[in-house]
Formats: C-alpha cells, sequence, structure tokens
C-alpha cells in the first residue's frame, strides 16, 4: 500500500541497522573462536610435526631439526590459509528489500485475491478488485 511506503522504508533501515550491529557482535565472537580452535589444534600438531617435519618445513629451517616456535610459526600460517575469517562468514549478511509492481494478471488471480484478503481482513477489497470501463469520450 503506497500510503504505508514511508514508514515501511523506515522499517527496512532500522532492520538493517539492527542486522549491522548484530553482524558486528557475531563477527567478534566467531573471531574469537576461530582463534581459540586454531590454537588449540596448533598446540595438538606441534608435537608430530616437530617429529615428522613436512618437506616444505624442512627446506625453510637452518638445521636438522625444527624448533618448536618455527613449527609454531609454520602452523600458523599454514592453518590462517585454511580457517576462514569472521569476515568471510558474517559478509553475506545483509537484506535486500526489492519491492515489486503487480500485474493486471497477478491481481486478477483468484489466489492472489484470496490470500491478500486473508493477510489484511480489514480493508474493502472487493472494492478494490473491481474492473470499471474507462468514461467514453465527450463529443
Amino acid at each position: 500500500m503506497k500510503s504505508k511506503k514511508e514508514k515501511f522504508n523506515k522499517a527496512i533501515e532500522l532492520l538493517k541497522q539492527d542486522i549491522a550491529k548484530f553482524q558486528e557482535k557475531v563477527e567478534k565472537e566467531l573471531e574469537d573462536e576461530i582463534k581459540k580452535a586454531r590454537d588449540r589444534l596448533t598446540k595438538m600438531l606441534v608435537p608430530a610435526v616437530t617429529e615428522n617435519p613436512p618437506d616444505d618445513l624442512s627446506c625453510q629451517i637452518q638445521g636438522e631439526k625444527a624448533t618448536k616456535e618455527q613449527v609454531e610459526k609454520y602452523l600458523k600460517i599454514r592453518l590462517d590459509g585454511v580457517f576462514p575469517s569472521s569476515k568471510d562468514i558474517t559478509r553475506k549478511m545483509s537484506l535486500d528489500c526489492i519491492i515489486k509492481a503487480v500485474t493486471y494478471e497477478t491481481i486478477s488471480n483468484e489466489d492472489f485475491q484470496n490470500n491478500i484478503k486473508n493477510a489484511y481482513p480489514l480493508i474493502n477489497w472487493d472494492e478494490m478488485f473491481e474492473e470499471y470501463d474507462a468514461a467514453c469520450e465527450s463529443k
């Protein structure tokens, strides 16, 4: 209904602001959880990688055996490339509102008429759905 469009648009803007606040909150909490998971995984992998380092780690160190710090740094680099950032995950949180025109075919559709009458029972839809012929041209 055109008479309610301004109020509707304001509500949409408020909802978009709420989504942005929620996104910020989720992003921070998610980043903390991702960091914790990455740190736990690193801690679990350090002994195995220290004992049996992959070739790309062995080629980057001096000496025969990598230190714990080198292994941790190596794992951090590798895991950073695998774990998504919280921004990557929350980036798509948004609201798009597309207002479309109602065609004559839509208004003439009996299902559409019944659905809109049920959704908005206080409006006199029968009067709105009546068809009128255009007035004849006066001579």
